[in-house]
């Protein structure tokens, strides 16, 4: 479960998605975030840390350069452990006495198939 949180509070910055778009194209070097982001050096290098703490991007030095590149790996582990959330089945949801006076609905999903 923290793993999971990580990635969501990394995700929950709108320049942290902007990056992740930038990055969804190519490889950037951090000097190229400044080129199409309009945020200061530090704040950049803030949520690029941010991301690559959560693993959701890696970077590699080259020189005295740093590249950055999403991880596609754990990328795909976090839509899968999103997706085994909203997939799971709860049966024992225990209702308050009152059933809210009588005001609820069966809840049936059409949109999931083959279950």
């Amino acid at each position: 479960m923290d793993r999971l949180m990580s990635k969501l509070k990394a995700l929950c910055d709108e320049s942290r998605i902007k990056i992740l778009k930038l990055l969804a194209c190519r490889e950037l070097c951090a000097c190229d975030f400044k080129e199409n982001m309009d945020l200061t050096q530090p704040t950049i290098s803030h949520h690029l840390s941010v991301l690559v703490e959560s693993r959701l991007i890696t970077s590699e030095k080259r020189g005295r350069w740093r590249f950055y590149k999403i991880n596609y790996d754990e990328m795909n582990s976090f839509l899968e452990d999103l997706n085994r959330i909203i997939n799971t089945r709860c049966n024992d949801i225990k209702f308050c006495p009152s059933d809210c006076d009588n005001n609820r609905h069966d809840f049936i999903d059409t949109d999931r198939k083959g279950e």
